[in-house]
């Protein structure tokens, strides 16, 4: 899963937690999964002096918070009729992707009668666009990374918490295509099987893994053609053509190694199967090279919602990848900033 996908999933398990743990006191949910209850002392805009039950203070950076728990605290420390506190505390969950939590403040903010300089329904339907937004590049990554059943639940979250209106049927349109893809892989997989069932019923095993073979070399050279122009495009600065010629070369690359695998898994252990292993870490090399390339293009570009996604399929097929890693590691330092900057219009002050 992405991590705008995983960052949603969490912060669901997260405020179904903290709602049970609040009639007790604050709760400070630690990004190494540490819960420690308490009250908070003070919120601000670099972090929280917390009062843990066992005793003492304690000072926390919000580097070191879930955003879920970081949403809490703050909430809770804005007077009931803070209705200015409720927009700034809004625009910052929206920098988070706590699309729910940021609407929900400028509900409130709304219903208080707030007159500050923000537009509270323009601020409204921008967190409506950008949770869209969100469900759709998540999806994207999923497909891309094979997991459709995956990209299709993630539809589904969406559209369970998404208001009525042109963006969730905007994302609501990709309902039908996501399950017939889903129906085309099963009658492909299907077909292959019986396929390959039939060719060993009949003694002609062989046959089958040769073609399936010659199909799987036929998809790499394709993938390394594609790859190429991709690379190509890339140095005459039309991105628009290389990512759609990077994005075709990943899937075929990957569509050859899901070929390579069925051949392995039906030829057992020997030669063909050591082949098969060979040819498959060719393709996730390979893969991982468009990859690297296609992810820093868009870190170049500062698109950190388009590069996430990318960069972690790479690290799904190498952990380890110092590029990659690098470009995680430049991500999830701008990412959230850079939102956070845009939203606030200033640098992200908090009231207490």
């Amino acid at each position: 899963m992405s991590r705008p996908a995983a960052r949603f999933a969490v912060a669901l398990v997260l405020a179904a937690a903290l709602s049970l743990t609040a009639l007790a006191g604050d709760v400070l949910q630690m990004k190494d999964g540490k819960l420690i209850a308490g009250k908070a002392v003070k919120v601000d805009a670099e972090g929280v002096t917390f009062a843990p039950e066992a005793g003492g203070e304690m000072r926390v950076g919000w580097d070191l918070v879930v955003p879920m728990s970081r949403y809490e605290l703050w909430s809770a420390s804005l007077a009931a009729g803070d209705a200015k506190g409720r927009v700034e505390l809004a625009k910052w969950a929206l920098s988070a992707d706590l699309f729910l939590y940021s609407r929900r403040e400028l509900v409130k903010a709304k219903g208080l009668g707030y007159d500050g300089e923000e537009d509270v329904d323009a601020l409204v339907a921008r967190v409506d666009r950008e949770e869209a937004d969100a469900a759709l590049a998540d999806t994207d990554a999923l497909v891309a990374s094979g997991e459709l059943e995956k990209a299709l639940d993630r539809l589904r979250a969406y559209l369970k918490v998404a208001p009525p209106g042109a963006e969730a049927d905007r994302v609501r349109e990709r309902v039908p295509d996501l399950l017939a893809r889903i129906e085309s892989r099963d009658a492909q997989q299907k077909d292959a099987d019986a396929a390959r069932k039939k060719a060993e019923k009949e003694g002609k095993l062989k046959d089958w893994i040769d073609r399936n073979l010659a199909a799987a070399a036929k998809l790499r050279e394709d993938a390394g053609t594609r790859a190429a122009a991709g690379f190509a495009e890339l140095a005459k600065g039309n991105q628009t053509r290389a990512r759609a010629a990077l994005g075709d070369a990943e899937a075929d690359f990957q569509g050859a190694r899901e070929t390579l695998r069925r051949v392995k898994k039906a030829a057992g252990a020997g030669e063909v199967a050591d082949a098969c292993d060979r040819d498959m870490r060719d393709c996730d090399r390979r893969t991982v090279e468009v990859l690297i390339r296609w992810g820093r293009l868009e870190a170049d570009n500062k698109a950190w919602r388009r590069a996430s996604p990318i960069v972690d399929r790479g690290l799904k097929i190498d952990p380890v990848d110092r590029e990659l890693l690098e470009l995680r590691r430049k991500i999830d330092e701008n990412w959230i900033r850079r939102r956070a900057s845009d939203i606030t219009n200033a640098h992200g002050t908090e009231s207490n």
